[in-house]
């Protein structure tokens, strides 16, 4: 059973964990079937597909924990900017009713260099780091590894720009366990000529091997048609509460996480409006 690992494999799942094939991976079982005499019958082989990384699979892991599907969207905190502390000390008010973290660039604009200490001050917590990557190639692989080696578990890329692009940012972000999310439609109203690109857009991050989408909660059909479309795909969903979106209709749709931002961020009471956003979206 183990002489073949490498043909018959993507990706093996060992009692519940969700494991990328690599040599790596592939050694160290050799030697435990090996020293064990034993068949390695806890796995489970899925030839030829492509099935969730490991930064869904904990995205999925402290969902169940916490009962919640809410990621933080980070930039602004009651409208205004904000320092390291102030952002660690919000992050810390919600962390318990928080899946993820996703910052975009007014909050790298606060930042900077102090990102990293962010994220490393919450080591639980996989932080997103949304730029929505739309360049060439080259420019694209640049900007990902500079992203990840801030600590970030995942990055946002705009699908539109194409296959190369694409893979270039998967690329980078299988070398160093992270995660790749595509954007197939996006939830603001003026978003019609993007989001009439979906199906384009959505097989365009398929063939290069992304499996985790932005899905608007703002269009729950959008949702839905992901879903039918890609067998075991994971929904990332914004667009709840100011600009319109309904979580439960969102999820009821297949979005497995929600994108929430201002209606947390700028609330007079973030901690008890973010477990009322894991509440509702856990239902």
């Amino acid at each position: 059973m183990t002489r073949n690992f490498e043909d018959s494999a993507r990706q093996i799942v060992v009692e519940g964990f969700n494991i990328i094939s690599n040599p790596r991976v592939f050694f160290i079982l050799r030697v435990l079937a090996i020293t064990q005499n034993a068949y390695i019958c806890t796995i489970r082989f899925h030839g030829g597909s492509q099935f969730l990384g490991p930064f869904e699979t904990r995205l999925s892991e402290i969902s169940k924990q916490k009962k919640s599907r809410v990621i933080l969207a980070l930039d602004t905190i009651k409208s205004r900017e904000f320092d390291l502390e102030q952002a660690r000390s919000f992050v810390q008010s919600v962390e318990r009713y928080i899946v993820g973290v996703k910052l975009g660039l007014p909050a790298f604009a606060n930042l900077c260099q102090e990102t990293k200490r962010l994220i490393q001050s919450f080591p639980e917590l996989p932080f997103i780091a949304d730029w929505k990557l739309a360049d060439v190639p080259h420019t694209n692989r640049l900007v990902t590894q500079k992203l990840l080696k801030l600590g970030f578990s995942a990055t946002i890329v705009h699908a539109v720009v194409g296959e190369d692009s694409l893979k270039e940012v998967k690329s980078v972000a299988d070398e160093h366990s992270a995660g790749v999310v595509g954007v197939v439609a996006m939830s603001n109203s003026g978003a019609s000529t993007l989001n009439s690109l979906f199906d384009t857009l959505l097989q365009k991050c398929v063939r290069a091997g992304i499996k985790c989408f932005i899905a608007p909660a703002t269009f729950p059909d959008i949702i839905r048609k992901t879903k039918q479309s890609v067998e075991e795909c994971v929904v990332l969903s914004p667009g709840v509460g100011a600009q319109g979106g309904d979580s439960k209709l969102a999820v009821s749709a297949g979005a497995d996480f929600l994108i929430i931002g201002r209606s947390i961020t700028d609330s007079e009471n973030p901690e008890k409006q973010a477990q009322l956003e894991a509440q509702n979206s856990w239902r």
